[in-house]
């Protein structure tokens, strides 16, 4: 685990294609994102309060 200045940060790691890997790539990129950024962008739109503790 990486240390953090709040806390240790977790790692996920999904199983996918190449092909799909080069997709959701390809559609951060075209954002101006990572990966990540991406997938929490998305999340952010679909579940607005994701993040809170209070869920």
């Amino acid at each position: 685990m990486v240390l953090n200045k709040e806390k240790y940060e977790k790692s996920l790691m999904i199983k996918m294609s190449e092909q799909e890997h080069r997709q959701i790539k390809l559609l951060a990129t075209n954002q101006g994102k990572t990966i990540k950024d991406f997938l929490f962008s998305l999340l952010d739109e679909k579940y607005p309060d994701w993040r809170n503790d209070n869920n």
